[in-house]
C-alpha cells in the first residue's frame, strides 16, 4: 500500500469517530429547580425546590428486583438510582409491597 492509501484511510477513521461523537444526544436534565424569595428580618438565601413532574418514572421491577430478596432488590433500587440520575433525574417506583433491602445511597 502506499502513502495516500493509508492518508486516505486515517483520514476516513477520524471523520467517522468525529460523526459519531458530534451526533451524540446530549441527556437533558429532566428536573427543574424553582425558586422562592421569603422574606426575613435577616440575609437569607431563596429556596431551591426541585419539580419532578416531568420525570420519567423508573420501576425497580425492571432491574430485578423480586419481594423478599434483599441482594437482588438493593441491586435494581440502585440501577434505577443511577438511571435517573444519569438522565437528568427521574422517580424511581417501589410497587407497594415488602421490599427488602439493603443500605443505599441517593445521587445528587
Amino acid at each position: 500500500m502506499n502513502i495516500s492509501c493509508h492518508i486516505k484511510k486515517l483520514s476516513l477513521l477520524l471523520f467517522s469517530g468525529f460523526t459519531f461523537f458530534s451526533c451524540k444526544k446530549e441527556e437533558k436534565p429532566t428536573v427543574t429547580i424553582n425558586e422562592i424569595m421569603v422574606r426575613a428580618p435577616f440575609d437569607k438565601p431563596s429556596i431551591k425546590i426541585p419539580d419532578f413532574s416531568k420525570s420519567p418514572k423508573i420501576s425497580i421491577l425492571e432491574f430485578g428486583a423480586v419481594c423478599g430478596d434483599k441482594n437482588k432488590n438493593a441491586l435494581a433500587i440502585e440501577r434505577a438510582i443511577e438511571k435517573a440520575n444519569a438522565i437528568g433525574g427521574g422517580i424511581v417506583i417501589i410497587p407497594e409491597g415488602e421490599w427488602i433491602t439493603k443500605k443505599l445511597h441517593l445521587k445528587i
